[in-house]
């Protein structure tokens, strides 16, 4: 599954963005699970921070995250897209493919 969270043409957005999703990725995956990482991504859709990732690993993360929300650990989604957006200070466009 190929993932691009999309940025407008601010800076310090893209940088924010950059550094949030990189280390999301490496919280909740290991290394092998995604195969491609652009950090500076020209898509046809614009800027975005491009992540090629394994569909077995993503639906392991979100079955991990509901998990916890079931055991009552977490009240909210702590799966890899859920802490992307609840650490930015914007609301990114997120295409998946």
């Amino acid at each position: 599954m190929v993932i691009n969270f999309m940025y407008d043409d601010d800076f310090d957005h893209r940088k924010e963005l950059e550094s949030i999703v990189k280390s999301e990725i490496e919280r909740h995956f290991n290394q092998e699970d995604y195969f491609d990482y652009h950090n500076n991504y020209a898509s046809y859709w614009g800027g975005s921070v491009h992540i090629n990732l394994s569909n077995l690993a993503f639906f392991e993360d979100i079955e991990k995250a509901k998990e916890k929300m079931a055991e009552m650990s977490d009240k909210y989604m702590t799966d890899f897209i859920s802490e992307v957006q609840e650490n930015l200070s914007f609301v990114p466009k997120i295409i998946v493919e």
